[in-house]
């Protein structure tokens, strides 16, 4: 019996949710799969089985390829919010490079003033 989660607060957490949804859902798929095929091969009526049988796989195909563009969106999702991630601590390391190199500069004339006053 699969877990039951909880509804997500955030976009993230709600597209990792959604894609745990839709496996659930590929999950049930084959095994009420292989539950209808097990009670028609009691039945024996193999071209209904047969039917059926292309039926879900049908059925699970879609289920997947929806599956796979999903998991597909989320990756790309993530790489772009770590491309700005990574573009913005850039940003701010530079910033960060530029705030101490004009700290230093400030720091040599600070202590050549003093130099000056000493002599």
């Amino acid at each position: 019996m699969p877990t039951i989660k909880k509804e997500p607060q955030n976009d993230a957490a709600q597209d990792k949710y959604d894609l745990y949804k839709s496996q659930e859902r590929l999950r049930a798929l084959l095994n009420k799969k292989y539950e209808l095929i097990n009670g028609l091969s009691k039945i024996g009526n193999a071209y209904t089985v047969k039917e059926l049988i292309e039926a879900w796989d049908m059925a699970i195909e879609k289920e997947a390829k929806v599956l796979l563009m999903y998991a597909q969106f989320i990756d790309r999702q993530n790489d772009i919010h770590t491309e700005t991630r990574i573009e913005t601590v850039t940003k701010q390391n530079s910033l960060n490079a530029e705030k101490l190199a004009e700290m230093i500069k400030q720091g040599i004339k600070e202590q050549e003033r003093n130099d000056r006053r000493l002599r």
